[in-house]
């Protein structure tokens, strides 16, 4: 199953809880074709889409 979740500093794609792959947006929310793959939430800077990602990923794994 693969999460797809809207953050405050990109767009997330959840594939399970040790693969997560944020797409980075711009300041005009614009995807700038970066892309950082994160093996645990703790790694996810934003606070906020941190707590996201962890809600999203408690509720459906």
């Amino acid at each position: 199953m693969v999460i797809k979740v809207k953050g405050n500093e990109g767009d997330y794609i959840v594939k399970n809880s040790t693969t997560i792959v944020q797409y980075k947006k711009d300041n005009n929310g614009r995807k700038t074709g970066k892309s950082i793959l994160h093996i645990i939430v703790d790694s996810i800077e934003n606070n906020e889409d941190r707590i996201l990602i962890q809600k999203n990923i408690r509720k459906f794994y």
